[in-house]
């Protein structure tokens, strides 16, 4: 049970001065035990704000006179309330031990601000991270296709020697697997110089689901227009 949900205290959160105590001074009040809930709304998170009872005591009188709870006066004005508090603040009891205390409510809006900053850093590494990973998208395609010309022609260079090699004696097995992986190779690298053109004119490429590794290759390229044909 978060204790902003009770109607009219505040108490420390787990990270400030008296926090824990606070919590283990509730659980003793209200574990294994029967409560009686009165509701009276929600506050600005949709959480129940309400009175409690256990086995007939009142737990926010009980949390205020052992001080572990502020009266949050601005949420609820009842007297006996703020004179709970008075009477722990002059006998020193639970966190009235300590002076200049922070109160809950400000503690969180200071730290509410500290981790937006956070989030603010956290937006600036991503940043960073995606633009690294658009300068090496960018390199990908600078090395895919800027030099596709010159990568088929070179192939083709080998693939003919195969060819010719091929009239006058018949190839070995090792030289027959060379040249089918040769004409591939040639194939996607001709697929690639259509990729090329396409994204360059806005031309709409329609190609049949041949080769498995023709449609991942054109799922890479977002900014050309497809067609599928099956």
């Amino acid at each position: 049970m978060n204790f902003r949900q009770f109607r009219g205290i505040d108490a420390p959160e787990n990270e400030m001065p008296y926090g824990k105590e606070a919590k283990e001074e509730l659980t003793k009040i209200v574990q294994g035990k029967c409560l009686r809930v009165l509701v009276y709304g929600e506050d600005q998170y949709g959480r129940c704000v309400a009175d409690i009872y256990c086995d007939g005591k009142f737990v926010q009188e009980l949390m205020l006179k052992k001080g572990f709870a502020w009266h949050y006066a601005t949420y609820d004005q009842r007297l006996e309330l703020a004179r709970w508090e008075k009477e722990a603040r002059a006998t020193r009891v639970g966190l009235w031990a300590s002076s200049n205390l922070e109160k809950p409510w400000e503690w969180r809006k200071k730290n509410k601000k500290k981790g937006q900053k956070r989030i603010r850093r956290k937006d600036k590494s991503e940043a960073k991270k995606l633009a690294a990973l658009k300068l090496d998208l960018k390199k990908w395609n600078k090395a895919e296709f800027d030099n596709v010309t010159i990568k088929k022609q070179h192939l083709w260079n080998k693939l003919n020697d195969l060819d010719v090699r091929e009239e006058t004696q018949p190839l070995t097995v090792e030289e027959k697997l060379k040249q089918i992986d040769l004409r591939t190779k040639i194939e996607k690298l001709t697929l690639l110089e259509e990729l090329a053109f396409c994204a360059l004119e806005g031309v709409t490429l329609v190609f049949l689901p041949r080769f498995k590794w023709n449609y991942h290759i054109l799922m890479r390229m977002g900014h050309v227009r497809m067609h599928r044909m099956t």
